[in-house]
């Protein structure tokens, strides 16, 4: 015959079964869906635009130029000085379309004058879902 604490045991270990794969996917739902996740320049530079093709609104995490995080990079806040609403590093430059409706970004680079072709990416998350956006850039 069971006892109290071996029920109470035998539940808990189902629920934890059963609550297991909710925690491995994330509390939510995986809305960044966006136009494309790699972005090519030519050497010369440019601007192009990254939009949310859900229209879920995003935040920008980080950039990383060239395998690192820009020693320099420039963190712009918005009015409540904790949302970035854009970033700047040596070469790469990330910011929003719109300020009020955070579902696109205008990302830049510079010209191109190292002979070499040069990587970088974007992460954006919403919620506790990331995408990254790689962005390469030709060399002259």
């Amino acid at each position: 015959m069971l006892q109290t604490k071996d029920i109470v045991r035998y539940c808990l270990i189902l629920l934890s079964i059963i609550m297991l794969p909710g925690c491995a996917k994330g509390i939510w739902k995986d809305n960044i869906r966006i136009s494309t996740d790699e972005l090519t320049f030519e050497a010369q530079g440019g601007s192009l635009k990254v939009w949310s093709k859900s229209g879920s609104e995003f935040s920008l995490d980080s950039i990383y130029e060239d395998g690192k995080f820009p020693y320099n990079c420039k963190k712009v806040y918005g009015e409540n000085h904790t949302d970035i609403i854009g970033l700047e590093g040596e070469w790469l430059k990330v910011s929003f379309e719109d300020m009020n409706i955070r579902t696109s970004l205008i990302v830049s680079v510079n010209q191109n004058e190292t002979g070499n072709v040069r990587s970088g990416s974007i992460h954006i998350c919403n919620g506790d879902f990331y995408k990254t956006v790689r962005v390469v850039q030709k060399a002259e």
